[in-house]
């Protein structure tokens, strides 16, 4: 279930996908939302289930407009979320209620982020690797990230610092999962998005959303022998 491992590198089309964590918020999500729009770009929005519940007209906005609303889980509280493996799954249900209820569909894509990423390390890295394998059992697919603007990596983030670190992680990259934020505190995203989609576009990538990622990891197709060979 692990989207990363299943992205079409060496098709030889460089593909973006931009993911943006721990909103919806009323703002800085709905700026977001007119920079796509203008570019006319798809994202993915990892939503919080509380601020989805909060701030339902904003997510409904982001579905409508041809966006894909993703699980960022219910509270985002670490402690809550990887207490036990019945309260990760019940905040994952819950904010994948929310995510069907504004979406109207009950078969919407199954898609989680585990905040602070699936890594293996830190308090509940073991856990973790254990809530993987329930995330499979109950349909979901999980997404971490290959480059990122660095949005959460300083406490006073410069459109210039986001610039450089966007270039830095994905250097030499064909297919990129972006992460960013849309939470209320990162206002910075919405001066520095224009300027990255602009270099993005420059290096030739297109972009899409996750759930258009392939279920499996490509394989070539076997060549057909010649008849006459034998």
């Amino acid at each position: 279930p692990d989207i990363l491992k299943t992205l079409p590198n060496g098709d030889g089309i460089k593909t973006a996908y931009l993911t943006f964590d721990d909103g919806p918020t009323t703002s800085v999500t709905p700026h977001i939302l007119d920079i796509l729009r203008r570019y006319d770009i798809k994202a993915t929005f990892f939503l919080a289930g509380s601020l989805a519940e909060k701030n339902p007209g904003v997510a409904f906005r982001a579905h409508t407009e041809g966006h894909l609303l993703a699980n960022h889980s219910y509270s985002h509280e670490y402690s809550d979320l990887y207490a036990s493996e019945s309260d990760f799954m019940s905040e994952i249900d819950k904010a994948y209620a929310i995510i069907s209820d504004i979406t109207g569909d009950e078969n919407y894509p199954k898609i989680f982020r585990f905040p602070g990423g699936s890594y293996d390390s830190g308090t509940y890295g073991a856990k973790k690797q254990e809530y993987k394998e329930v995330l499979k059992k109950s349909g979901y697919r999980f997404c971490d990230w290959n480059a990122l603007s660095g949005d959460a990596e300083s406490k006073s983030p410069t459109v210039d610092g986001l610039m450089s670190r966007i270039k830095s992680s994905t250097k030499g990259k064909e297919d990129l999962v972006i992460l960013m934020h849309d939470s209320a505190t990162k206002k910075v995203n919405i001066k520095a998005l224009p300027k990255i989609l602009d270099y993005l576009i420059a290096e030739d990538y297109t972009f899409d959303t996750l759930d258009n990622v392939p279920l499996e990891i490509p394989t070539e197709e076997p060549k057909e022998e010649n008849a006459d060979e034998n």
